[in-house]
C-alpha cells in the first residue's frame, strides 16, 4: 500500500521571501513577516492522503492605510526556490487593506489553503511566501494639470502605463502669435502677447521672418513649462522658427515650401512636441524636384534643429507638392500622427511618427476635393489611443475617414456639409475616459456644420449657422473644456 502523502509534517522547510514592489511614501516601513507561518494539513479530497494545508501568516502592517497581497507557492520536494522561481506547483493569496494608527504597525493575520495538484508525488512540499503592497496614496496637485493617465491606476502596477503630469510654475500662463501691421518691419515679423493668468501683455515684436507672414502655427512644450516653438510661412515660401523661453530665438529659411506663392490660403507645414519626451516635429511639403523627397521633416532635440530629412510618398513615382500638412500628438507617448494632401494629384494620406520615424502609411483618399485650404484633419482618441484621419471629398459634401487602431480601417465616408467642405479642424474630448470628437466643417455657401464622433460611428450633422463672414477662411473653431466633455464653438 503506498504510503500517504506527507506522513511527517506537511512542510519540511519554509523559506520566507518578503518581495516591496512599491516604496511608501514618507519613507513608512514596508509590511513584514512575522515570524513562521502555521502550516495545518489536511485531507482536501477525501481520499485518506493529506493534500493541503490551511497557512496562517502574521504581517505586520505599516502605520497607515495599506493594501498588501500575501501569496503563497508549492514547490516539490525535488526543487530549489533559491534557483528557480518557475518550479511552483500551487499558489495561492489573499489581499487585506488596513488602516493602522500605531508607530510599530499592526499585525494582521493572513490566510488562504494551499493544494498540490492531483497526480503529484509524495513528500516533504516547499512553501514560498511573498508579500507585495500598494499603498494608499492621494493625488494632491499643488500647482499645474493632470494631462494623461488616471490616477492612481496608471501608477499602481509597473506595466508601462503613464501617469502625466503638467508643471504649474509656468511663468507665462499663455501666449498668442499673430501677424500685425504694428512694429518696426510690420506683417514681416510675428507680434506675441502673454497672458499671466489675469490679463494680456503688452505686443512684442520678434525678429523679421523676411517677408510678410502667410501662417502662423504655435506648440507647446509638453516637459518645459515655459518652452513653445512658433514657425511661420512667409509670401517667399520660406519658414522660420522661433524656440521662445522667455525671449525668442529664430531660425530663419529653416525650410522652402513654394518659389511662387499660391494665391489661396495654403498651410503648408506644422510643428508638434513629442508628448513624452519633449522633442519637437516639423513638417513640410519642402520644394524638391526629387521625386523622393515628397515631404521635409526636422527635429528640435536638446536645443538645437536637426538636419532636413525626407518622406516619400511610395504611392506617387513622380515628383508631387504637398499643399497642406496638419500634425496631432498622441499624448504619454512620442508618436504624431501626420496628414497631408497633395495638390498635383488630389490625393490624401496619413502616416505615423513613432519618435524616431515614419510608418503606418495608408491614403485616405485618391479622389480629394484640391487641397488649397484645410480640407482634412486628424486627431487620436484620447482613451483608446486610436488615430481618426479624415479629408473632404472632391466637389462633394462628404469626406472619407480611416482610424488606425493597430492598422488602418478601410476607407469610410460621411456626409458633413450642405456642399462642397473647404474647411475640417477635429478636436478630441480630452477626457482619458473618452473616445469622442467633433469635427466642425466650413462649406463653400459660408455654412457651419457639425458632427459627432462617438468612438465607433459618426452621428448625423448639425447645421450651426448659415451666415459665415467668410467661406474662404477659416472663421471659426471649437474646444473641449478639460472636464465635463463640454466645449465650445466659436
Amino acid at each position: 500500500m503506498a504510503p500517504n502523502r506527507w506522513e511527517r509534517p506537511l512542510v519540511a522547510l519554509v523559506v520566507v521571501v518578503v518581495s516591496i514592489l512599491a516604496i511608501l511614501p514618507n519613507a513608512r516601513a514596508p509590511p513584514t513577516l512575522v515570524g513562521q507561518p502555521t502550516l495545518t494539513a489536511f485531507d482536501s479530497d477525501g481520499d485518506g492522503r493529506n493534500d493541503a494545508a490551511h497557512v496562517v501568516q502574521v504581517v505586520n502592517m505599516p502605520q497607515g492605510t495599506t493594501t498588501a497581497t500575501l501569496e503563497g507557492h508549492l514547490f516539490p520536494p525535488t526543487a530549489d526556490p533559491n534557483a528557480s522561481w518557475s518550479g511552483w506547483v500551487g499558489g495561492a493569496s489573499q489581499t487585506q487593506t488596513t488602516t493602522c494608527t500605531s508607530g510599530g504597525g499592526c499585525d494582521t493575520n493572513f490566510t488562504f489553503d494551499l493544494r498540490v495538484p492531483p497526480g503529484s508525488p509524495a513528500g516533504d512540499y516547499i512553501v514560498v511566501l511573498n508579500v507585495t503592497v500598494t499603498p494608499s496614496i492621494t493625488d494632491t496637485i499643488i500647482a499645474g494639470t493632470q494631462v494623461g493617465g488616471t490616477f492612481p491606476a496608471s501608477v499602481s502596477v509597473d506595466d508601462g502605463d503613464l501617469l502625466q503630469y503638467r508643471e504649474g510654475a509656468d511663468p507665462v500662463g499663455a501666449e498668442i502669435a499673430y501677424r500685425s501691421t504694428s512694429g518696426a518691419d510690420g506683417t514681416s515679423s510675428p507680434k506675441t502677447r502673454a497672458w499671466d493668468g489675469s490679463s494680456w501683455g503688452g505686443e512684442t515684436e520678434e525678429a523679421t521672418a523676411g517677408s510678410p507672414i502667410r501662417a502662423i502655427r504655435m506648440a507647446h512644450s509638453p516637459t518645459a513649462g515655459d518652452e513653445r516653438i512658433i514657425v511661420t510661412q512667409s509670401d517667399d515660401g520660406s519658414l522660420d522658427a522661433y524656440v521662445c523661453r522667455g525671449t525668442c530665438t529664430v531660425t530663419n529659411d529653416i525650410g522652402q515650401v513654394w518659389t511662387g506663392a499660391p494665391t489661396t490660403p495654403e498651410k503648408r507645414f506644422d510643428i508638434a512636441y513629442e508628448s513624452q519626451s519633449g522633442e519637437a516635429l516639423l513638417v513640410y511639403g519642402v520644394v524638391s524636384t526629387d521625386p523622393a523627397q515628397d515631404i521635409a521633416y526636422r527635429t528640435y532635440s536638446s536645443g538645437a534643429w536637426g538636419p532636413e530629412q525626407f518622406l516619400d510618398d511610395a504611392g506617387e513615382a513622380a515628383d508631387i507638392q504637398y499643399s497642406v500638412i496638419n500634425l496631432a500628438s498622441k499624448m504619454g507617448t512620442n508618436e504624431i500622427g501626420l496628414i497631408g494632401g497633395d495638390d498635383t494629384n488630389n490625393n490624401v494620406n496619413a502616416w505615423i511618427w513613432d519618435g524616431s520615424a515614419f510608418g503606418s502609411a495608408t491614403e485616405i483618399t485618391a479622389t480629394a476635393e484640391n487641397p488649397d485650404e484645410e480640407q482634412m484633419a486628424i486627431a487620436w482618441e484620447s482613451s483608446s489611443g486610436n488615430l481618426m484621419a479624415v479629408a473632404a471629398e472632391a466637389a462633394s459634401a462628404t469626406f472619407s475617414f480611416e482610424e488606425f487602431t493597430t492598422s488602418w480601417s478601410a476607407a469610410a465616408t460621411a456626409t458633413c456639409a450642405g456642399i462642397t467642405i473647404r474647411w475640417m479642424s477635429l478636436k478630441p474630448n480630452p477626457l482619458a475616459s473618452a473616445n469622442d470628437m467633433i469635427l466642425a466643417v466650413g462649406d463653400n455657401n459660408g455654412d457651419l456644420h457639425t458632427c459627432y464622433w462617438d468612438g465607433s460611428a459618426w452621428a448625423a450633422m448639425v447645421t450651426q449657422d448659415t451666415t459665415l463672414d467668410y467661406s474662404t477662411q477659416r472663421a471659426f473653431d471649437f474646444a473641449w473644456e478639460n472636464t465635463g466633455s463640454k466645449g465650445l464653438l466659436v
